[in-house]
C-alpha cells in the first residue's frame, strides 16, 4: 500500500497560517505579476471565482464579498513544502511529486493500521504546521490519486479514504468520473464520453484493446491496470537529477523600452540562473536570452526575438555568464517598440569538476569558485529580496528595478527572512 497526501488549496492555506482571522473566509492567490488566480479558498470557489480566471474579471465578486487577495509568496510556500516533506519522511519513504503532493510507501505499516496511519499524517501535520491535508490510500498510484480525490470532495470520509480492498475498489470505479483520473484531460474525457465512458467503472470494463486505441496507447492500457489494483508505476526515490538546461522568465510591472532597463533584467535573471546552476555542481557552455512584446496586445507592433552565445569555456561564474548575455541580448535589441517579457536559458551543461579549459584562458578559475561560493553564502545567510533577487548581486542588475514583478499584496516571508518574523504582542 501506499498514499498520496496532499495539501488542501496550499497557497492559501499557508497565508491562513499566520493569520488565522482568515479561515472560514474567501481568500483567493495571485499569480506573477498579480495576473491570474492561482489558489482559492473553499469559499472562494463557492462564490464561482475560477481557476486561472484574470484578477481584473474577478475583482467585481471580490470586492463585493470582500475577498482576501494575496501576491503569490513562493518562498513562504516552499519553505512550508519542505517542512511537510520532512514530516512526512518519518512514516516512509517518500516521492515527492509536486509543492503540495507526496507519495509515502506505506508498506510496512500493518493492514489493521493503514487507516490509524493516515489519520495520524493528518494530525501531525495539522499540529506542527496548522495546514489541512487529505490522505488517499491504495495499492496503485492511481487509485491513490483516485482516495484522494474522494477524501477531498466527500467530508464523510474526514481526509482520510482507503481503497485497500477489491470491493472498496469497485465501489470507488463507479463514483469516479473519467475526467477526475489522474492522466485523463478534458480532451480525453471528451472523446471517452462519445463512447458512453462517463466513469471509471465505464472504463475498465472496456477491453485493454479497446482502451489501447482510444486511450493513448500502452500509457491508456497501464492506466486501465492501475485502477485495477495492479501497479504499473514504482515509487521513485531517487533525487531529481540535474537538469539539462536553467532558465529564468519574467514579465515585467510595466513596459520596457530602454536597453538600460533590458541589461538589468537580463543580468538579473542571468544571476538567478547562474545560481540554480551551481547548486547543481554544473557550468554552462551555451546561453539565450530572449525579449519579446506584449503578444496580447494587438494595437502594438511586435516584436520577439533570441540569441545564443556559446561560451570559449564553460563557467558557472555569474560575472561571466552576464557578460555573454549582455552581449546576446546586444545582437537582438531594436529602438521603438515595448519589450513586456525576458528570459535568460542556461545549457550544455557539464559537471564542474569536469571544464576543459585551454591554453588562451586568462581567468583565474579557482578564485572564481571561491567568490562564487562566498556570494552564495552570504545570500543563502542574508536572504532574498520580495521577490527573491539575491540581496548582493552585480551592478549591472541595477537597484531601483522599476520593471520588477508586481507583488501589491504579498504577505511577509515569515519563516525564511528575519525582517518579517511573525511577532506577537503579550
Amino acid at each position: 500500500m501506499l498514499a498520496l497526501i496532499d495539501c488542501n488549496n496550499f497557497f492559501v492555506s499557508c497565508e491562513r497560517i499566520f493569520e488565522p482571522g482568515l479561515k472560514h473566509k474567501p481568500v483567493v492567490v495571485l499569480s506573477n505579476n498579480d495576473g491570474c488566480i492561482i489558489s482559492r479558498s473553499q469559499e472562494a470557489k463557492d462564490l464561482g471565482i475560477k481557476m486561472g480566471e484574470p484578477l481584473f474579471k474577478a475583482r467585481p465578486v471580490i470586492e463585493q464579498a470582500g475577498v482576501r487577495v494575496f501576491s503569490s509568496n513562493f518562498m513562504l510556500y516552499g519553505d512550508m513544502s519542505r517542512r511537510v516533506m520532512q514530516i512526512l519522511k518519518t512514516f516512509g519513504a517518500v516521492e515527492v511529486y509536486s509543492i503540495d503532493e507526496a507519495f509515502v510507501d506505506l508498506t510496512h505499516v500493518p493492514a489493521a493500521d493503514l487507516e490509524k496511519c493516515a489519520a495520524t499524517i493528518r494530525e501531525t501535520i495539522s499540529q506542527h504546521l496548522d495546514l489541512p491535508v487529505c490522505v488517499g490510500i491504495a495499492p496503485t498510484k492511481t487509485l491513490a490519486k483516485a482516495a484522494n480525490h474522494l477524501a477531498k470532495k466527500n467530508p464523510v470520509y474526514n481526509g482520510v479514504m482507503l481503497l485497500d480492498t477489491p470491493a472498496k475498489q469497485a465501489v470507488a470505479r463507479r463514483h469516479l468520473a473519467v475526467e477526475n483520473i489522474w492522466g485523463v484531460g478534458r480532451r480525453y474525457a471528451a472523446k471517452l464520453h462519445q463512447h458512453q465512458v462517463y466513469t471509471v467503472a465505464d472504463l475498465v470494463d472496456r477491453s485493454p484493446g479497446w482502451v489501447y486505441k482510444h486511450l493513448g496507447g500502452v500509457v491508456g492500457v497501464r492506466l486501465r491496470q492501475e485502477l485495477l489494483g495492479q501497479p504499473c508505476q514504482e515509487l521513485d526515490f531517487k533525487e531529481a537529477p540535474a537538469r539539462k538546461n536553467i532558465s529564468c522568465t519574467r514579465s515585467f510591472s510595466q513596459y520596457i523600452t530602454t536597453l538600460r532597463e533590458l541589461q538589468e533584467a537580463v543580468a538579473t535573471y542571468t544571476s538567478r540562473a547562474a545560481e540554480k546552476l551551481r547548486q547543481q555542481r554544473s557550468a554552462a557552455k551555451g546561453i539565450t536570452v530572449f525579449i519579446r512584446t506584449n503578444k496580447f496586445s494587438v494595437q502594438a507592433p511586435q516584436y520577439h526575438q533570441s540569441a545564443t552565445v556559446t561560451l570559449p569555456i564553460a563557467s558557472a561564474d555569474s560575472g561571466e555568464l552576464i557578460r555573454y548575455a549582455l552581449q546576446a541580448l546586444q545582437q537582438i535589441y531594436q529602438q521603438g517598440y515595448f519589450y513586456k517579457k525576458a528570459g535568460v536559458i542556461l545549457s550544455e551543461f557539464m559537471p564542474e569538476h569536469q571544464v576543459q579549459t585551454n591554453l588562451f584562458d586568462t581567468t583565474d578559475r579557482d578564485k572564481s569558485q571561491k567568490l562564487m561560493q562566498a556570494l552564495d553564502k552570504i545570500n543563502a545567510k542574508m536572504g532574498t529580496n520580495e521577490w527573491a533577487v539575491n540581496v548582493v548581486g552585480y551592478a549591472t542588475a541595477g537597484l531601483k528595478k522599476d520593471w520588477k514583478m508586481t507583488v501589491s499584496h504579498r504577505s511577509d516571508r515569515y519563516t525564511t527572512h528575519w525582517p518579517e518574523i511573525l511577532k506577537v504582542n503579550i
